[in-house]
C-alpha cells in the first residue's frame, strides 16, 4: 500500500478553507471608509420630496436621503414629544417596539411588524436641532419613501399637523 508524504503544516486538509490572516485595525477602518466614500459618491444626493401633513399652512417639508426620509419641526415640538407620537403612530400601525435609546437630545426607535415580517424594519432617530426638532425614518435596509411618509404622516397627525 502507497503511502502519501505528509503535507506541509501550512496547507490545510482537503475540503477546508485556509485560515486567513487579520488584517491591521488601520486597514480595516480604509477598508471600510473607501467602501462608504464609494457608495456616497455613486449615491445620488439630497432629493426635496412632496411635503406631508394635512394640508394647508400645516405642510411639512421633508428631504428623502439615502433612503431615510426626514422632516424638521419648529421648537415647539420638542424631542420626547415628537418620540413619544412617533412611538405610539408605529404602535398603531401594528409595530412591536423592538429598541429604544434616550439621551438629552436624541431618541431612536426600532420596530419591526408584528406580523410575518412582509413590512422590513423601521428606524426612527429624533434629534434636536438649532431649528427645533428632526425626525429622520427609514424603512428596511435601502429604505422605502412610501413606507417612510405614511408613518411619518401618522406621526405628524399625532401632533395636530
Amino acid at each position: 500500500m502507497a503511502r502519501h508524504p505528509p503535507q506541509p503544516a501550512s496547507t490545510p486538509p482537503v475540503g477546508q478553507a485556509r485560515p486567513q490572516p487579520r488584517r491591521p485595525l488601520g486597514l480595516q477602518l480604509l477598508a471600510h471608509s473607501t467602501l462608504a466614500a464609494t457608495l456616497l459618491i455613486a449615491a445620488p444626493g439630497c432629493q426635496q420630496a412632496a411635503p406631508v401633513g394635512s394640508g394647508g399652512a400645516n405642510q411639512q417639508p421633508v428631504e428623502w436621503s439615502m433612503g431615510a426620509l426626514a422632516a424638521e419641526l419648529p421648537p415647539s415640538v420638542p424631542v420626547l414629544t415628537l418620540a413619544t407620537a412617533a412611538e405610539v403612530a408605529l404602535r398603531e400601525r401594528g409595530y412591536t417596539i423592538i429598541g429604544r435609546g434616550t439621551s438629552a437630545d436624541v431618541v431612536e426607535l426600532a420596530a419591526e411588524a408584528a406580523s410575518t415580517g412582509a413590512v422590513p424594519r423601521v428606524l426612527v432617530r429624533v434629534t434636536a436641532t438649532p431649528g427645533g426638532s428632526l425626525i429622520v425614518i427609514k424603512s428596511g435596509l435601502l429604505g422605502d419613501e412610501t413606507i417612510s411618509r405614511v408613518i411619518l404622516e401618522a406621526v405628524l397627525a399625532k401632533l395636530g399637523r
